[in-house]
């Protein structure tokens, strides 16, 4: 017996946070992506192009990504991603239309990326060049919204004799568009690091466009300026699963933070910061004459399996116990892990910065702070890593901390004695 679906009903059961409203949009370069892969072209031959849409007027609420003022950008109305890849044949069409299908689901794609896109749009369209197996060229289009679906659908022969499809997003939602990166750079960014993946792999990714009234930014030449060196992968096993770790040191890195990326199906999912999780991980960290911000990409058939559809987050049980407890993960186990991993990778480069941290501990003990002096040989070396940027204030708190539990511990000891 068929089961009908209600679009506006599974909206309502999508979640897509406010802080990932340009989401939508890396997940239709994903599709692209896919799209010319199936058309067996070689990622040299393939090409996607990601216009951002704008208004006539200046956005009067910039996000401080750019400076207001004649140079400020304008308002983001929507995008269109272009691509020469199969496009809406058939095929693909009767995906499209069946939510939830597995037609892709070799390769990471829930059936659940077009919701998405009606999370953060008001209304798509679609324009599709595709050859079809007579080996003429016709031309599909067609509307798709929350109110009637896929609907204005129209199928004739092209005049265009080559594979190529625009997806229009409109409309951009202002819940979403006021947190969403502004500048064509940010989005630029945010679109190489959603997609990394795809660059470090062997063979490499399209040629990827952010096209935006004051030119384009090849995503090549993102990638080319943040890389300090090229990737570097390795594979382990933790409670008989499969775990691929690549480890990349950005050049260029908006912030000063070292992190661990989920991922799941070969996209970024959630990021977590890890300064100070790994002694002398804090600031940039040198390389010869260069400096770098750390990052660590983890993939796994397991985390495919437990990400959520809107690839957003994962669920993860808290805390496993009983007879499966040998074969579940947590998170935190993950994550250890991972930092251990990462540790072992950096190695070297954090020497530098654990003796200028213990450093730090030790100019602030002698000058400004003489009774922490009889406690620093009995605090874990690793605890003496200090950032040292770190305010006298916070070094104080964290001094004080160990002071604490080691008179706590010797009190402990000389009840036990008595």
């Amino acid at each position: 017996m068929p089961i009908g679906t209600n679009l506006k009903g599974r909206l309502r059961n999508t979640n897509l946070p406010k802080t990932h409203g340009l989401l939508p949009v890396y997940e239709a370069v994903v599709n692209s992506i896919h799209s010319i892969e199936e058309a067996g072209l070689s990622p040299e031959q393939g090409k996607i192009t990601v216009e951002i849409l704008r208004s006539q007027q200046q956005d009067l609420e910039l996000s401080g990504e750019a400076k207001r003022g004649p140079d400020a950008a304008k308002e983001i109305l929507g995008f269109r991603i272009t691509d020469n890849g199969i496009g809406f044949n058939d095929e693909n069409m009767d995906s499209f239309e069946t939510l939830d299908t597995e037609h892709k689901i070799a390769i990471g794609c829930r059936g659940v990326g077009r919701l998405l896109w009606l999370k953060a749009f008001g209304q798509i369209r679609v324009e599709s060049c595709y050859k079809a197996e007579n080996a003429k060229y016709w031309r599909r289009a067609f509307s798709f919204d929350k109110d009637y679906g896929v609907h204005k659908k129209d199928v004739q022969e092209s005049e265009k004799n080559r594979n190529e499809t625009s997806v229009y997003l409109e409309g951009f939602n202002k819940r979403y568009k006021e947190y969403a990166r502004k500048t064509a750079g940010a989005i630029a960014n945010g679109l190489f690091e959603h997609c990394l993946w795809y660059y470090i792999r062997e063979g490499g990714a399209p040629n990827i466009y952010i096209i935006d009234e004051g030119g384009s930014i090849n995503i090549d030449t993102v990638c080319q300026e943040h890389m300090l060196t090229s990737a570097q992968s390795e594979t382990y096993d933790l409670k008989g699963h499969k775990f691929d770790i690549t480890h990349v040191k950005f050049r260029n890195n908006a912030t000063q933070y070292h992190t661990i990326a989920f991922c799941a199906a070969n996209r970024l999912v959630k990021e977590e910061t890890i300064n100070g999780k790994i002694p002398g991980l804090f600031g940039r960290i040198r390389e010869n004459e260069d400096e770098f911000v750390y990052a660590c990409y983890v993939g796994s058939d397991y985390l495919n399996e437990k990400v959520r559809p809107e690839r957003t987050d994962f669920d993860f049980e808290e805390d496993i116990g009983g007879m499966f407890s040998e074969d579940e993960l947590t998170l935190q186990e993950i994550r250890q892990s991972v930092l251990e991993k990462a540790e072992a990778f950096l190695g070297s480069h954090l020497e530098q910065n654990k003796i200028a941290g213990r450093k730090r501990v030790d100019d602030f003990v002698a000058k400004k702070a003489p009774r922490y002096r009889p406690i620093l040989t009995r605090i874990a070396e690793e605890k003496l890593s200090i950032d040292p940027a770190t305010t006298d204030k916070d070094l104080d708190i964290v001094l004080h901390k160990e002071l604490l539990e080691i008179v706590f511990w010797d009190g402990v000891a000389f009840i036990a004695l008595m």
